[in-house]
Order: C-alpha cells, then sequence, then structure tokens
C-alpha cells in the first residue's frame, strides 16, 4: 500500500488537484513526517489528530479505511479490485487519489 494515505485522503476531500497532493507527499518523505500527517502549514506538518471537526475526521478515515481495505491505487485513480474506476457509491464520489 501506498505512503501518506492521511495527505492522500486530505487532498480528494478538498478537491486538490492530484499534482499538489503528489507534491505534498513527496515533501513528507522528504521531511521523514509521521505518516498520519494531512498538510504541511509553513514549516511544520499537521497531523490528523489535530484534527477537531468530527465530521471531517470521519470523512477522512473512510478515504484512508477505502484505501487501506478495498482499492490499490494505479495512476493516480482509486480503482476497485476489478481494476475500474471508481463510480462514487463508495463515498469517494469517484475521485482521484494520487499514487
Amino acid at each position: 500500500m501506498s505512503d501518506y494515505l492521511y495527505i492522500r485522503a486530505w487532498g480528494s476531500m478538498l478537491g486538490s488537484h492530484d499534482y499538489y497532493i503528489k507534491n505534498q507527499v513527496e515533501q513528507a518523505r522528504e521531511d521523514k513526517a509521521p505518516q498520519d500527517v494531512i498538510y504541511k502549514r509553513d514549516k511544520d506538518w499537521v497531523r490528523f489528530s489535530e484534527v477537531k471537526n468530527v465530521q471531517t475526521k470521519y470523512q477522512v478515515n473512510a478515504l484512508v479505511a477505502i484505501l487501506e481495505a478495498n482499492y490499490g491505487i494505479h495512476d493516480g485513480k482509486l480503482q476497485n479490485e476489478e481494476g475500474s474506476e471508481g463510480s462514487g457509491e463508495d463515498g469517494t464520489g469517484g475521485k482521484s487519489v494520487p499514487a
């Protein structure tokens, strides 16, 4: 499974461009940031545990669970086990999640 799933889920939830999410993941790797970071603010990484909004936490956790349990990441798109792109019935809205 790919690393930095929380960055990917957070970016997908916000509708961020793929290139931006990929850049954030690369920066997290360079910085050796913890796996649960969601974005970088100034010089510091914000961790998922710092999110206070319950609905936001639920949405991000749901996206991370989908990435972990049901999908692989291929060419920046969520794919189901049959290899077709997500339809959105799983709560992702068929959103792209960069690899």
